[in-house]
């Protein structure tokens, strides 16, 4: 497991960053009616330090990413464009962005790690598949569904704290906006190269686990569905 030791011996087999935060919001504007969408997933040290703000590998900065996912894998392309939208608007831009800072921190993904004949930019194809991956496996508005959590009402933070944690095994974190819920983080290990389990935040420090983040006692959810208009 990852972080079980203080350096990997071999970070191709084992992430050299071995604590890792998914990141799923929910915008009303962005993605299907009845799914989060992706912010990100960060490689974080495992006392929970940040890596470096400009990725780890100004070398493998991508700034084409649209156009990578496309001719390398049109149906992981279109799923980006479905559940990794950018609020604001450029998709590609986002993508890069996510990748550049954080996937590049991704020692299992180096192009040493992949083999000589893997193909170019494999090492970004791979970080994009195994987050959508994660999102599916760790669906934040199945679990809330489950446990009648649904969008267009108020619920108290402690409600999807513990229908997160129920679903999970583990405490989230929870951002909200103006009183809004807006992100839900999850925090995980790696077993081996790629297995991710699920494990409690560091601390509930600057908004961990139960206490909800930047969210107060009531948490909105608004709905995502557009309102018909009524012709009179």
């Amino acid at each position: 497991m990852s972080c079980s030791v203080k350096e990997p011996a071999d970070t191709c087999c084992t992430p050299s960053m071995g604590l890792f935060v998914l990141t799923q919001q929910w915008y009303p504007q962005l993605g299907p009616e009845e799914e989060f969408t992706m912010h990100g997933l960060w490689p974080d040290t495992c006392d929970g330090g940040m890596g470096p703000k400009d990725g780890c590998d100004p070398a493998r900065h991508y700034d084409d990413l649209g156009s990578i996912l496309q001719q390398a894998d049109a149906k992981l392309y279109d799923e980006m464009n479905t559940y990794w939208p950018s609020y604001k608007g450029d998709n590609p831009a986002f993508w890069s962005h996510e990748w550049n800072k954080h996937g590049t921190c991704v020692s299992t993904l180096e192009p040493k790690c992949l083999g000589s004949d893997a193909p170019q930019h494999q090492d970004a194809v791979q970080y994009f598949r195994m987050a959508l991956s994660l999102r599916r496996q760790f669906n934040t508005f199945a679990a809330l569904s489950k446990a009648g959590i649904v969008p267009g009402r108020q619920y108290e933070r402690e409600q999807f704290a513990a229908a997160l944690s129920d679903a999970w095994g583990v405490p989230v974190e929870l951002h909200c906006a103006q009183g809004q819920l807006e992100e839900v983080r999850l925090w995980m290990k790696v077993r081996g190269r790629d297995q991710f389990v699920a494990v409690p935040p560091l601390s509930s420090g600057g908004g961990g686990g139960n206490n909800g983040g930047s969210c107060g006692r009531m948490i909105g959810y608004p709905s995502k569905k557009k309102k018909e208009r009524s012709d009179k």
